[in-house]
């Protein structure tokens, strides 16, 4: 039955997909699902996902940092460093520039 397959479909798709258009990771909005909830959870996962780049930059590389989300910012990347440098030092109170350098 088509619509049995649609709503299995439509109820296991993925919460985050690549836009066609531009390349940049957006929800994916549902019905039955709070929007308000769903980018709250969309702005913790990757928050949590950029910390835990950091850190596994900080510890397994040498030479410069780079800051490079240009897969989840897309063209947005560079306006984003500050904010990236603020989420690591409100949960580890320590400035990313005192630690590596740039």
């Amino acid at each position: 039955d088509t619509d049995k397959v649609i709503n299995l479909f439509d109820k296991h798709i993925a919460l985050f997909t690549d836009d066609s258009s531009d390349g940049e990771i957006k929800p994916i909005l549902k019905k039955n699902i709070c929007q308000e909830n769903l980018y709250n959870t969309f702005n913790v996962f990757y928050q949590n996902t950029i910390l835990y780049e950091i850190i596994l930059k900080w510890v397994s590389e040498e030479g410069k940092f780079k800051l490079d989300y240009k897969w989840l910012f897309n063209q947005r990347n560079e306006e984003n460093i500050p904010f990236i440098k603020r989420l690591f030092k409100d949960h580890f109170e320590i400035d990313l520039e005192e630690i590596i350098s740039f």
